[in-house]
């Protein structure tokens, strides 16, 4: 089935949507998404896109913490396994929204945030996700971006 996406122009998908019951904090009418890794565009093979289905707009930057060696202990509420079927851990998989941030004033550094304070968590074998709030942590994640050669 074909979609239209601002960044990828119009994308053939399959089934494996990844629904987020109460969306993204922020997005919440947004339910639907896809996974998405660009290595045509020059994307670096640690970075993907979360795709909305039900906006072309819509799309984050998404990582895998523990390609960086940054390892997540946290518990999920009754609830949040129950939103998301969540019976074995897994099935589960921990994903970092990500952000480019520009550093210094005379030659701006362009780099990456990580928000590792509000991991996505999916449920790989019901497709179901949800982002979790962690209260208790106190730093966060920056990988520099690698040098292009135009």
């Amino acid at each position: 089935m074909p979609i239209k996406t601002t960044r990828f122009g119009e994308v053939e998908f399959d089934d494996t949507v990844i629904t987020f019951p109460h969306g993204i904090p922020g997005f919440e009418e947004f339910t639907k998404y896809k996974l998405f890794h660009n290595i045509e565009a020059g994307d670096a093979p640690f970075l993907f896109w979360l795709q909305s289905l039900e906006d072309p707009d819509l799309a984050f930057h998404v990582i895998d913490p523990f390609a960086f060696g940054f390892n997540y202990e946290f518990v999920l509420t009754d609830e949040e396994a129950k939103d998301i079927g969540a019976d074995k851990i897994e099935d589960l998989a921990i994903l970092l929204m990500v952000s480019k941030v520009k550093v210094g004033d005379e030659v701006p550094e362009e780099k990456i945030k990580a928000h590792v304070t509000n991991p996505l968590v999916i449920n790989l074998t019901s497709r179901k996700g949800f982002q979790k709030q962690l209260k208790n942590i106190d730093y966060d994640l920056t990988i520099k971006c690698p040098e292009k050669d135009d």
